[in-house]
């Protein structure tokens, strides 16, 4: 199943779901309340999503009607309605609160705006959005201060969290190759302006000896600036300009063009791998497992599991991983069926062992549990858990002393997790695990699979010319400028024209002061003028880290933070360039 394919579904099974917004829920707010077709569900458990649902009503109610006593009452019983069905996070409801506080401040009601703040938090803990929104209220309410450390929360948030990390540290890889590449362009660019009219020269009366002056004219401006008619034209000038100067420059120069081949070849293999690790890791399948991981229900949670079905539908690590969802909403009839099949499919896998114990411990089979816990004890990560269940299963029927050994057992395999077992409260006694998750890389790898054996080019990001043809065209470009400058030894370089450094004006001083990689160009300093074109392209590009690998909720906070640094580095660098330049003698 293709990646686009999966997408298309996914807008299907939300717009043909039960699932809607509520009328007085904010637009960015969405209700977990109904599942897709083909996602079953017991009635109690379509009861607890509508009881979800009658609840939010209620909390928003309360809330226009400024109560906050029946807010409070209303949040305690969603949180605990989560709770029964096995979740602890509500983030769409969350979201939906942040919102309702935004639209209290823009009203001018703040205490209303804070208790909505309060609520989000208490519903989804830990969300860098929401701290960003409360960021938001607090300054339109005049407390820059409140801002400030409010944003700075979000920003930690956003940093630290494991769910950020890896999408945040993908933007940062695809922001620094973005850089290389604008800046191998930018001193291509300065090469040229600096380099380029003795280029043209040596091309046109080398033409001109074989044709008249306006056809070698001609035939000169077509070789070196036609290549920008074609398709990805600016990579093509790069490529053509980079080979016919690189005999006009010095060792330093030199050395900074084979740079920029070698940035042009790898850069784009490299944004290639991130995009398309990113895109997977985003893609509705393992946002569904990240969500189910971190206990968050969601609206979009079940279609996503349906997603994920769609694409494996035969995998048995998916199958154990739906059986954990059922698991954990109490659905344990149709969980216990599933880890059936995954066991007929793979043999004893523990976890799913430990799972059907625990339901056979539950309805009071406790020869059958004891019969699913002893074959889960072989060696592996869940051995103490098994021979942990084992004691507690032995226990019920009165046999101390195989308890008791079971649970030595344990110890000696665990003694740490086994004493926070025994102090954790645990209504249900035995242990039972969510194997699924624990298998996510072998549910990520088998996607990645699936998806590139669909041929689907949409999961290949930014596609296959530029994973096959932008290294061979690099070592192309290096090759031809090697052979150029073989081929014409025997005619030499023309000089270029000197019309930067030596001038001591006021204007060329602004233009070394603004533009310092000019000046360092004309001088040789090849190596010195690309080491201040790559400051000036990552102030230039700061602010595409707000969007560069797709959607990014957090990207308002985000843009604001990087255009200012990039402004402030900007001056910063600007203030110092012009005091360093235009402080120094006038030259004479």
């Amino acid at each position: 199943m293709s990646r686009g394919a999966a997408s298309r579904r996914t807008r299907a099974l939300l717009a043909g779901g039960l699932l809607a917004f509520a009328a007085a829920v904010p637009a960015r707010a969405q209700t977990p309340l109904g599942t897709p077709a083909g996602f079953e569900m017991t009635r109690s458990v379509q009861q607890s999503l509508k009881r979800l649902q009658e609840l939010w009503l209620q909390w928003l109610g309360a809330a226009l009607q400024d109560n906050p006593a029946r807010e409070s009452e209303t949040l305690r019983s969603m949180q605990a309605t989560a709770r029964q069905l096995g979740f602890q996070r509500l983030p769409d409801l969350a979201l939906g609160a942040s919102a309702r506080a935004l639209q209290s401040a823009a009203e001018g009601d703040f205490t209303r705006a804070r208790r909505a703040l309060d609520a989000a938090e208490a519903l989804d803990p830990g969300r860098p959005r929401i701290a960003f929104e409360a960021a938001t209220v607090a300054r339109r309410q005049g407390s820059g201060l409140r801002a400030a450390g409010a944003a700075g929360r979000g920003f930690v948030r956003l940093l630290a969290g494991h769910r950020y990390r890896a999408p945040v540290s993908a933007r940062i890889q695809l922001w620094m190759l973005l850089v290389l590449l604008t800046a191998a362009a930018l001193f291509v660019a300065v090469e040229a302006l600096t380099k380029g009219s003795a280029a043209y020269g040596d091309l046109h009366r080398w033409l001109a000896a074989r044709m008249s002056e306006g056809a070698a004219h001609a035939l000169a401006l077509a070789l070196l600036l036609g290549p920008a008619a074609l398709p990805g034209g600016p990579v093509w000038l790069v490529l053509i300009w980079s080979v016919v100067l690189w005999g006009y420059g010095s060792r330093a120069e030199r050395v900074a063009l084979g740079l920029v081949w070698l940035v042009l070849g790898l850069a784009p293999v490299g944004a290639a791998a991130i995009e398309e690790k990113l895109a997977l890791a985003q893609s509705p399948p393992m946002r569904a497992l990240d969500e189910f991981e971190a206990g968050e229900l969601t609206g979009s949670l079940f279609t996503d599991l349906q997603v994920l079905r769609g694409a494996l539908p035969d995998d048995p690590a998916v199958t154990e991983l739906i059986a954990d969802v059922h698991r954990t909403l109490g659905q344990w009839d149709i969980a216990r069926s599933l880890y059936r099949q995954v066991l007929a499919q793979e043999g004893d896998v523990a976890a799913a062992l430990l799972n059907l114990g625990a339901d056979s411990f539950r309805k009071g089979d406790f020869a059958a549990a004891n019969a699913y816990f002893q074959r889960a004890t072989g060696a592996g990560p869940y051995a103490a858990a098994a021979w942990y269940n084992l004691s507690q299963s032995y226990s019920e029927t009165y046999q101390f002393e195989d308890s008791r050994q079971s649970l030595a057992r344990a110890r000696e395999l665990d003694g740490e997790r086994v004493d926070g077992w025994m102090q954790t409260p645990n209504p249900e006694r035995v242990l039972t695990f969510n194997g699924g998750l624990s298998r996510r890389h072998e549910i990520a790898e088998r996607l990645h699979a699936a998806w590139t054996s669909s041929g689907d080019e949409s999961a290949a990001a930014p596609g296959p010319w530029l994973r096959r043809q932008a290294p061979i065209a690099a070592t192309l470009a290096a090759l031809a400028a090697l052979m150029l400058h073989l081929a014409r030894r025997g005619y030499g370089y023309s000089d270029p024209a000197q019309w930067l450094p030596g001038r001591s004006n006021r204007i060329a001083r602004w233009v070394r002061a603004l533009v310092p990689a000019l000046g360092q160009a004309e001088t040789g300093e090849g190596l010195a003028a690309a080491a201040n074109l790559l400051l000036l392209a990552a102030l230039a590009t700061l602010p595409t880290l707000a969007w560069l690998g797709g959607d990014f909720s957090d990207a308002a906070p985000l843009r604001a933070a990087t255009a200012t640094l990039a402004a402030a580095g900007g001056l910063l660098y600007l203030g110092l360039r012009v005091r360093s330049e235009l402080g120094a003698p006038v030259r004479t």
